[in-house]
């Protein structure tokens, strides 16, 4: 996409929710179980001193898919890699966000954090 100009290297940005958020950090896809010494060689939580792009994470405090020791351990690991991270936990939201509230404000950070990382189109 870059070599046909849709895509401008500089600005390009990943962004997903759930695991499509773990999965833009993720730099091998397979199968988790029969590729599982490759899913742990890879894994982002083990490889915050090879991320070098900020990153933006929210989820809610009562998710039990993804609980939220699981996003603190990544983070305090980037920042210890002196990796660039903004977090934001939700009160009472679950995997995902359902109050009106969260979801402006959700979005609104990810707007801001965006346009401070990517800023605007020249």
């Amino acid at each position: 996409m870059v070599k046909e100009g849709i895509v401008d290297k500089n600005r390009m940005r990943l962004f997903g929710g759930s695991y499509g958020g773990y999965a833009s950090l993720q730099v091998v896809v397979g199968d988790s179980k029969r590729d599982r010494d490759l899913f742990m060689l890879t894994s982002p939580a083990k490889n915050t001193d090879k991320i070098k792009t900020p990153i933006f994470i929210a989820m809610g405090s009562d998710d039990v898919r993804v609980p939220l020791i699981h996003a603190k351990e990544f983070v305090k690991n980037l920042e210890r890699s002196g990796g660039k991270v903004e977090m934001k936990v939700y009160t009472g939201e679950a995997h995902g966000f359902n109050k009106d509230e969260n979801v402006l404000d959700f979005y609104g950070r990810l707007d801001k954090f965006f346009a401070q990382y990517i800023g605007e189109k020249k």
